[in-house]
């Protein structure tokens, strides 16, 4: 294979995503320096970081050419394919000032059936420090700014329930003059509230070393997130510089400690995926290499990994990935690695999509070429429903283009593209992500995206939504919520609280039950109205005496909603 390594052509593809050249060397490299500082550069691999956003990227300038004629399973060809003839499918629904390069996160995080996005907002100058805000969507279907974190407080990386309580939790980076960068999670006193105040912070390496990439899975199926992440830094002598780390939530103290670390073979590795790649009942994380390596780390005990190599492609800058549940109905997920290389001198990437032949053993069963693009702004890939079938898409979000692949029969087809009309005035595409805004059960897509012009910048997020479902004007649709948090403390002893929100006035029943179905201890069954509530199981049953340790189910039931939580009684 050729190897193409002359500097220009890199500089020329970080300003060309719909073609490989552009005009001139001086105006590509002027560009250069006005997106980004260039941190490093050292045996052909630079780092670079983009002014406007922060986001650092990792790549090599040494990207393997491939001819033409290589067999691949799918082409997509962006400097020819008519995207008109997909501009039906998905409309302009909203537009809301918040972005970053990362993609918006999504939830409901207290219980009033209105989605909150959380981003950053920036003013209109080129160079400063955004202010990182949580917007929320009101009942007429546009959104209203509800709170502006401090301004120490960064990038919301994720949302989730650490504790499984039903209360959310927000895990925020954060500068200080002291710490320089580490993370804070952020919680609320109940369960209906923002996450907002500050619960604990993680920092394994002081001043050395910088959290980046976070991520939430529940690697050793207890039910409770680990973080997965990569600490960007020198390290020190305990924690280990530029690698994939682990950190499990101690619930007891309420803070995150590290448990796992690695560091592969290669210096460079991203692009976390999470799933039972090979279906043995053990979760797994994927990543790849700048050379073009795949590593998988399999979950084998208490606080061990495994970790193999099972591949090394012709790709380099392997960061794109995803992980799909058997999305071509054989009974294997699938498992999506892909990464930059030329096709016949054009910058491109490539798709390889694994299957598992057996424990720790994959093969790759489907290739898609995407010619035309090497990325340095967005690279995203996840899967979502988005036209509810009950089989989820792939979605690809590529610099100035967002591309969704369907399965058909045995292999795939490009079922959408949306290509940036603004991308010969100063615009990016940053990244995607899609998520049920209005309630209709069809995820809307939203693209982070800015525009930069005569050293002004906007930055903002496009909301599309498929043709045909909610009109644009069309209000939220209002359901009815119900929720049941885990018990706490689980085990316990003498006694353990359970949460429920009532959205709507309603009969309620709480019943626990014994491993045989037969009735422990009726602790509601009354008309409540809407609102938070807790109530205490003090390990007795109906007549008031002590049962014995074990466990026991706790059922509630109102209306449609029935769910039931175990609990863990001992002595």
């Amino acid at each position: 294979m050729n190897i193409f390594s002359v500097e220009m052509i890199f500089l020329l593809l970080l300003f060309s995503s719909a073609s490989v050249f552009s005009q001139s060397t001086e105006t590509d490299y002027y560009k250069l320096k006005q997106r980004y500082n260039i941190l490093s550069e050292k045996d052909g691999v630079l780092k670079l970081e983009d002014k406007l956003t922060a986001k650092t990227i990792v790549k090599t300038k040494n990207i393997n050419n491939i001819p033409s004629d290589y067999n691949f399973d799918l082409i997509v060809d962006l400097r020819t394919i008519d995207t008109s003839q997909y501009s039906s499918i998905y409309s302009l629904w909203s537009e809301i000032p918040i972005g970053s390069s990362m993609p918006l996160r999504i939830a409901d995080s207290n219980y009033d059936n209105r989605k909150e996005l959380y981003g950053a907002y920036y003013n209109e100058n080129y160079s400063f420090n955004p202010s990182y805000v949580i917007y929320e969507i009101n009942k007429n279907g546009s959104y209203d700014s509800v709170y502006k974190y401090p301004d120490n407080l960064g990038w919301v990386w994720k949302i989730t329930d650490l504790e499984n309580d039903g209360i959310y939790e927000s895990v925020n980076s954060t500068f200080s003059e002291i710490l320089s960068w580490y993370l804070t999670i952020l919680s609320t006193d109940s369960i209906i509230g923002y996450p907002v105040k500050i619960k604990s912070i993680y920092d394994p390496s002081p001043s050395n070393g910088q959290p980046v990439r976070i991520n939430l899975h529940d690697m050793d199926g207890d039910r409770y997130p680990e973080m997965i992440y990569y600490l960007d830094g020198s390290g020190d002598s305990l924690i280990l510089g530029n690698s994939n780390q682990i950190a499990k939530y101690n619930r007891e103290n309420h803070k995150l400690e590290l448990v796992y670390q690695n560091r592969p073979p290669t210096y460079y590795t991203s692009g976390f995926a999470f799933g039972d790649f090979d279906s043995d009942g053990k979760e797994n994380i994927s990543v790849g290499s700048i050379l073009g390596e795949v590593f998988i780390y399999e979950y084998v005990d208490g606080n061990n990994y495994n970790l193999i190599r099972i591949d090394s492609l012709p790709i380099s800058n392997a960061y794109i990935s995803t992980f799909t549940e058997d999305l071509n109905s054989n009974s294997k997920p699938e498992l999506w690695i892909g990464g930059d290389i030329y096709i016949n001198g054009v910058g491109s990437t490539v798709y390889y999509i694994y299957e598992a032949d057996g424990n720790d053993q994959y093969s790759v069963v489907y290739t898609i070429a995407v010619i035309g693009v090497i990325p340095f702004y967005a690279y995203n890939m996840f899967p979502a429903d988005i036209d509810n079938d009950g089989l989820d898409e792939v979605i690809l979000c590529l610099d100035q283009h967002l591309l969704v692949f369907k399965n058909k029969n045995e292999g795939f087809e490009l079922y959408y593209i949306n290509s940036n009309e603004l991308a010969n005035h100063g615009g990016v595409y940053y990244s995607a992500t899609a998520a049920d805004l209005d309630g209709d059960n069809y995820p809307e897509i939203l693209i982070c995206m800015d525009q930069v012009e005569n050293n002004r910048a906007k930055v903002f997020s496009k909301i599309y939504k498929k043709t045909g479902t909610v009109g644009v004007n069309d209000k939220i649709i209002e359901k009815t919520f119900y929720l049941l948090s885990e018990a706490y403390p689980n085990p316990f002893n003498p006694s353990t609280a359970i949460k429920f929100i009532v959205q709507k006035e309603a009969d309620v029943s709480i019943v626990v039950y014994n491993l045989l179905g037969q009735v422990v201890k009726i602790l509601l069954s009354e008309n409540v109205r809407n609102g938070e509530y807790e109530i205490k199981w003090n390990g007795t049953d109906d007549n008031g005496n002590k049962v014995s340790s074990g466990i026991y189910i706790i059922n509630m039931i109102t209306g449609n909603f029935n769910k039931s939580i175990k609990t863990v009684l001992i002595k």
